[in-house]
């Protein structure tokens, strides 16, 4: 079964996982994932496909 993805902007899922998402947009965050992998865009851009 597929659901599907309806973004409410109101509803307080969404904007929870907004402020996580934000969260991987902090140059702290950024410096810490490059210790562990090189192409550091990458790396955030797969955390949060992930995590949504």
């Amino acid at each position: 079964m597929h659901i599907s993805l309806v973004v409410d902007p109101n509803d307080y899922r969404w904007q929870l996982l907004g402020k996580i998402l934000n969260i991987f947009e902090m140059r702290k965050t950024k410096k810490i994932i490059a210790k562990f992998t090189s192409p550091v865009r990458t790396a955030i851009n797969c955390i949060k496909i992930t995590l949504t």
